[in-house]
């Protein structure tokens, strides 16, 4: 038998424990070691002309992200621009603008891949009631026949069967004596209808504004908080409750909210990769639901963050926008794994909006500028 010279032993041994705690080093990164999230920031470019809020970014299926309309508060001004930021390049370029200058209004995908935008304010001050298409492989607008009801700082979703939900926000001056109410009011929008595609669906129970649907996996929408004195009696039932939208069965009440959303703030929600809803309302209010036990539940080590949301491939969400404390980061990720918030890398920027890219990356842009996530 050869016997090891105990020299030699000892530096193997000690060769090989300093590559264990290399490795062992190298799995605790510095962001773990201070709690925070992996995750990066970078500025990407940004767009020409003035700094716009209250407009829509939208996926395409090219991996283009589309930019229309807008409002410029320094000058009160409605625009009607469009852009296409390529995230190839990390530049934006001009494409044809929108028939008629809107903002705070909603853009949605169709299967087909045009985008439907939605309701909105005009410059004249009264709620949009067209609608208009973007085709991507013109770079051109044209408009759609009208709704039944006119919305803005409403939601809208894309179905399984391809119509689009639109719900919501605060009524057109054309239907309600007091423009900033928060309506109840519904429409479905059938593209494949050669006329009249948009026709009226079933109110919901509470009129809801500047909240979100979002589609679970079941084929039903889910919206959720928007008050808080959006019923006649005035009370929080509209902040504490959510409703269901199924095609057919019209608005069902979902079991009551673990925490009162106010309507003071914006309603941000995304389906989860597991099934369940995330729901997060810039109080640092953030919880889930669980549509196969109709239970909601609040989530751990909330974010002082309020701000968009965005589903990440890893199956994690991403929040980024104005922190709520002083000092506080900007921008958290959610693990359904554990229900817990973290927080992740600093935004340059206050994102107004956040959109998943097909590379992996988030998109999130505020006024005229932009900045990308890498998870």
């Amino acid at each position: 038998m050869t016997r090891m010279n105990p020299q030699r032993l000892a530096r193997i041994l000690t060769i090989t424990l300093s590559g264990l705690l290399a490795a062992v080093l190298a799995l605790v990164t510095p962001a773990a070691a201070l709690g925070q999230a992996a995750g990066t920031w970078t500025t990407t470019g940004s767009m020409s002309g003035p700094s716009l809020t209250d407009y829509t970014a939208t996926l395409l299926q090219n991996g283009q992200v589309l930019v229309a309309g807008g409002f410029n508060s320094a000058i009160d001004q409605v625009y009607a621009t469009a852009f296409l930021y390529n995230p190839s390049t990390g530049t934006w370029t001009e494409t044809g603008s929108m028939v008629e200058a809107v903002y705070d209004h909603r853009a949605t995908l169709l299967a087909n891949g045009e985008v439907l935008v939605t309701g909105g304010i005009l410059p004249s001050g009264v709620t949009d009631t067209d609608a208009e298409l973007y085709n991507p492989s013109t770079g051109t607008w044209s408009l759609v026949d009208g709704m039944p009801q006119g919305h803005y700082d409403h939601s809208a979703v894309l179905l399984e069967d391809g119509e689009v939900l639109v719900a919501g926000g605060h009524c057109s001056r054309t239907y309600c004596e007091d423009v900033y109410a928060v309506e109840s009011a519904a429409d479905l929008y059938n593209p494949s209808a050669s006329s009249l595609p948009f026709t009226a669906a079933e109110n919901m129970h509470y009129g809801r504004a500047s909240t979100q649907l979002t589609l679970l996996q079941n084929g039903d929408a889910l919206i959720a908080a928007g008050g808080p004195t959006a019923d006649n009696d005035g009370d929080n039932d509209a902040s504490c409750s959510a409703e269901l939208f199924g095609k057919g069965n019209g608005w069902t009440l979902t079991s009551e909210l673990a925490q009162c959303a106010s309507g003071a703030t914006q309603t941000f929600a995304v389906t989860l990769s597991n099934g369940d809803a995330l729901i997060e309302n810039g109080n640092t209010a953030s919880e889930f639901y669980d549509p196969s036990t109709d239970v909601w539940q609040s989530t751990l080590n909330q974010p002082n963050v309020s701000g968009p949301l965005a589903l990440l491939a890893t199956g994690n969400v991403l929040v980024a926008g104005s922190p709520l404390v002083s000092g506080g980061s900007n921008a958290a990720l959610y693990n359904p794994s554990t229900n817990e918030w973290t927080p992740t890398g600093s935004s340059p920027i206050v994102a107004a909006t956040l959109t998943p890219l097909l590379n992996g990356k988030v998109l999130a842009t505020a006024g005229n500028a932009a900045a990308l996530y890498t998870p």
